[in-house]
């Protein structure tokens, strides 16, 4: 029997993206003249050069090396050429020395060196736009090797990331073997981006470039503003075109939390903030075709820039009911039952799929630290409550998890406080995303499906008689009425009379098979779609429906829960049977192959197809992918997350208070006892659904 039980860990995947070369030499270091905000606090962003330790940069910035590490776990293992470290910028740390620090020779710190103001340093504006010189622009090609990252190309050829997107158009990110298109740098010409006492670095994912507010960046007029609810600092720093960090310095308040219904400041229309003017920060992309010559290029808002070296925090929490497994330990092996019957099994194949998304993403350069929570089952919430008291939670970057209603709402109201994107991995229900813009919902609500099935059938059988089946009037009550509520409204929407369509809603238990044959036409194509799980209807229902097949046009279609009840295979086809499906296994897939065979050596068992196991792979695969693209605010980028996974993912913003939910589900019918593509006839899929 497999070994569930050792489920609480930390994974650290350290990938060095660059070779770092020893140098036995006096280190120059100079304080980096970018400062950029996380979580809401101001940090120096420092790139690690030849020669430089960690006691030498953390004399040059007037810390202890305990502070460095505490920000950048890594680092206490040892510092490498080209990695990122946060260094928290204070009081002290702020004063900019006029000159480098020459930390390993004079013993300095950068406190005891002349300090000038940080009102005197003049600092560049945020560049979003680069300027190209006028003069005709020659490439040589490269083929991306092993653990490359952009950022390690664009410094190996010395050229800026922008350029190396520009001329490779649709460039997201970069593969082994991939061949790229790399600018050659003029002779006698400074590139704008490797040259970093000339422009500041690239802001990275996660991050917001900040000036530090002085006087020449205050806000010249102010206005009282009223929290909303379901409002967070980064959603009002974003819509008043002013920084989180700006906003606590105009609101001291702020800092023990945001509440609705407080009044804060914030600046008056027109007034000065320390933001770039809404016209230079337009992010259109180039057009060649309107500007020929390219001498200006913008930087797209969700360009790939991964930040090198950046460990990011994922929690998992899920119900493993780990007091009920410590019995399995005393009984004899003979007497226990199938791992289905236990509780404690019912979600772990959602965290083995998990650790193998690690694993996959670790050998691409993730730096992912993986915690895991033993979350509570049914209505109770009081192991979910004392994990989120855990200090390292307010830390964490993505929280998966908890799967229960209860238990779900406490830990979204938690990421909502701390501004951590969590995503809930098996709840249909959409009000779980009202007025909380960090919740990402992976299973289509009711209204999703409906929408899905009413475009399917206007398009694919105009004219149809569609007849709405449930046994009970409690049965799928919301998804009953928002079908003919979407096809009539899509038919309104298409100039169409929405009597094209023929709908009838029947309760099987008032109405009976009578209710349902009187309906049924004989000149129409007629659909039924069976909105129950009842296991004594069903079978019964399906077969008297399969009698009348020959004398009239039937369609049969249902979701995940008829296919459960196992109805017979020979009426399914007999009866053109459809289903909705938010995922299915294709078997003869390579990706399916591959992971069947990770997991079958990992955990010296097969993935159980009605379990959890693709989806928790799945799942967790896009989003940390999602966190190593776009960083820790990454939910304005996730419609641009390339599906590198088997189950696609469409993630739309349920509204502008709201936050994201998955609207990708297949329609499928069997053909030939196989499940074909629905939507595309051409496609079959020799697999299993994994609803």
């Amino acid at each position: 029997m497999r070994k569930y039980l050792n489920i609480i860990i930390s994974v650290f995947a350290f990938i060095l993206l660059n070779a770092s070369v020893a140098v036995q030499a006096q280190s120059m270091i100079t304080r980096s003249a970018v400062i950029e905000q996380f979580k809401g606090k101001s940090y120096f962003i420092h790139f690690v050069k030849t020669g430089e330790s960690l006691a030498e940069i953390a004399k040059a910035y007037d810390v202890s090396t305990d502070v460095i590490t505490a920000e950048n776990p890594e680092a206490q293992e040892k510092v490498y050429v080209n990695q990122v470290l946060k260094i928290p910028v204070t009081k002290s740390t702020y004063e900019v020395p006029s000159k480098p620090v020459n930390a390993a020779a004079t013993g300095k710190t950068a406190a005891t060196q002349e300090p000038v103001k940080a009102e005197s340093v003049k600092q560049e504006a945020p560049v979003y736009h680069r300027v190209m010189q006028k003069q005709k622009v020659t490439y040589t090609e490269y083929t991306v090797q092993k653990k490359e990252t952009l950022y390690g190309i664009a410094k190996k050829f010395d050229v800026a990331m922008d350029a190396i997107i520009e001329a490779n158009p649709g460039l997201k990110t970069v593969d082994v073997g991939m061949i790229l298109r790399i600018p050659k740098k003029a002779e006698g010409v400074k590139n704008p981006v490797t040259e970093e006492k000339e422009k500041p670095a690239a802001v990275a994912p996660g991050f917001k470039r900040v000036i530090k507010p002085g006087k020449e960046n205050a806000p010249s007029k102010l206005k009282s503003y009223e929290v909303k609810p379901g409002e967070t600092l980064y959603g009002i720093a974003k819509t008043n075109n002013i920084s989180i960090e700006s906003l606590l310095e105009l609101n001291p308040e702020l800092k023990a939390g945001l509440k609705t219904g407080i009044i804060i400041k914030i600046p008056a229309s027109g007034s000065k903030t320390d933001t770039v003017p809404a016209k230079e920060a337009a992010h259109k992309p180039l057009n060649r075709e309107e500007n020929p010559t390219g001498e200006v290029a913008t930087r797209l808002p969700c360009n790939v820039l991964a930040l090198p070296g950046q460990v990011y925090k994922v929690a998992m929490m899920l119900p493993f009911e780990l007091g009920a497994s410590d019995s399995l330990l005393s009984k004899d092996v003979s007497s226990l039952r199938h791992a289905g019957a236990y509780k404690s099994f019912n979600f772990i194949e959602i965290y083995e799929g998990a650790l193998l998304a690690i694993d996959s993403l670790e050998k691409t350069g993730a730096r992912v630290k993986f915690y895991v929570y033993d979350s509570d089952s049914g209505n109770d919430t009081t192991k979910t409550r004392k994990i989120l008291l855990k200090p390292e939670l307010k830390d964490m970057d993505l929280i998966i998890g908890p799967v229960f209603a209860k238990s779900s709402a406490t830990a979204a109201r938690f990421a909502a406080k701390y501004q951590i994107n969590i995503v809930n991995p098996l709840s249909r229900r959409d009000e779980i995303l009202k007025g909380n813009t960090n919740i990402f919902k992976v299973q289509p609500s009711d209204g999703a499906i409906a929408e899905k099935l009413a475009a399917f059938i206007i398009r694919q059988h105009p004219g149809a008689n569609v007849l709405v089946v449930r046994y009970a009037r409690l049965d799928n009550p919301d998804l009953a009425k928002l079908i003919p509520q979407k096809i009539k409204s899509q038919l309104q929407s298409a100039g169409r009379s929405s009597s094209a369509i023929t709908l009838n809603d029947i309760v099987y238990s008032s109405e009976f098979f009578s209710g349902v044959s009187k309906h049924l036409s004989t000149t129409k194509e007629n659909i039924v779609i069976v909105l129950s799980n009842n296991s004594v209807f069903i079978p019964d229902f399906i077969s008297r429906l399969n009698n009348l097949r020959k004398s009239h046009n039937i369609m049969l279609m249902g979701g995940p829960e008829l296919e459960a009840l196992d109805p017979e295979t020979n009426y399914l086809v007999n009866l053109n049977y459809h289903q909705y499906s938010f995922s299915w296994v294709d078997y003869t897939s390579p990706a399916v192959k591959n992971f069947r065979k990770k997991y079958q050596s990992r955990f010296s068992t097969e993935p159980e197809d009605d379990k959890y196991a693709y989806l928790g792979y799945d799942m967790t695969f896009f989003f940390v992918k999602a966190l190593l693209n776009y960083g820790h605010d990454f939910g304005p980028c996730i419609a641009n997350q390339p599906n590198s996974t088997e189950s696609p993912f469409t993630f739309r913003k349920s509204g502008s208070m709201d936050g994201y939910e998955n609207l990708y589900m297949n329609i499928l019918k069997i053909e030939d006892y196989g499940w074909v593509d629905a939507e595309n006839t051409s496609t079959v899929i020799n697999g299993t659904n994994k609803n």
